[in-house]
């Protein structure tokens, strides 16, 4: 790796004749990594290669909706001498973005990560819905109370259903003995839905977990060069270690780090998918462009 150091006392005119550049020594054995590693990225440049050529057709075509989006004439584009105007009339720039709007205005509906959680409708290792009946149960206590040596029977056989109750299951405790499968059907019966709770307090941290990686600007990313393109990229989710800035009583600086799921645009110029692929599911492997800046 080099680093361009440029001379304080020199002057910016003559900074590009006299840069000096710097090299850094690499910690390790050098040599035998490029030998451990050279399979890897031999293989990795060819399937970038194999992509890379395969997809020249439609690099093509989108390099013309480019240059018609920017108002600019091909190099297929002559004109002769006679013609003095050479004006473009942006078309398509005006379809792009109104069709831009439509898209993002029925994708951004609520202003919120067009994404929602419900629950199956057999949900498994939780309950659908429990209930029991309250003015059952204050009658058992008044026959407790009258010492009555009766009580009415239940044509019911109620499972062991407690295990199943998810975030319920500390709330209905004391009454976890009377509950019963099944949404209630009496006045006096209160049901709860251990299913469609736990989908709402999942949908609720997903998009607190979108919102704070700023997936709503990404996807509007994505959603333009949907409509100039025709195909959009949106990576993700991927777990990234966020920092959280933190002070303790003293005044140290004390972050703290989490885990975070991080969804990210990726331009369809950087995107080299496998060329055999109808669909990703059956992509063997992606590759992403990465751009090596000087430093």
């Amino acid at each position: 790796m080099a680093i361009m150091q440029k001379p304080d006392d020199l002057d910016s005119t003559d900074a590009t004749e006299t840069d000096m550049v710097v090299p850094l020594e690499e910690d390790g054995d050098v040599e035998a990594e490029n030998l451990e590693y050279s399979g890897v990225a031999a293989y990795v440049e060819g399937q970038f290669r194999r992509s890379k050529d395969d997809r020249l057709t439609q690099e093509e075509r989108w390099l013309t909706f480019y240059r018609n989006y920017r108002g600019l004439y091909g190099p297929e584009v002559q004109f002769t001498d006679t013609e003095k105007s050479q004006a473009f009339p942006k078309i398509t720039k005006t379809k792009v973005l109104a069709a831009y709007a439509q898209v993002v205005d029925v994708l951004m509906a609520g202003s919120k990560f067009p994404i929602g959680i419900e629950p199956r409708n057999y949900p498994s290792n939780i309950a659908d819905a429990v209930h029991f009946d309250a003015q059952a149960l204050t009658d058992d206590k008044v026959q407790e109370t009258v010492q009555v040596d009766y009580k009415v029977p239940r044509s019911i056989s109620r499972p062991d259903i407690a295990k199943d109750l998810g975030v319920y299951q500390e709330r209905v405790q004391p009454i976890e003995a009377e509950l019963e499968q099944g949404a209630g059907l009496t006045p006096s019966s209160i049901t709860f839905e251990p299913a469609k709770k736990a989908a709402l307090m999942m949908e609720k941290k997903m998009h607190d977990q979108l919102e704070e990686s700023q997936a709503s600007k990404h996807l509007r990313s994505v959603a333009f060069e949907t409509c100039l393109f025709g195909t959009g990229i949106l990576k993700g989710p991927f777990a990234q270690d966020k920092e959280y800035p933190r002070w303790d009583s003293e005044g140290n600086y004390n972050p703290e780090y989490e885990t975070i799921p991080k969804v990210e645009y990726v331009s369809l110029w950087d995107f080299y998918p496998y060329p055999d692929a109808r669909n990703m599911d059956e992509a063997e492997y992606t590759v992403q462009r990465h751009r090596l800046n000087r430093s």
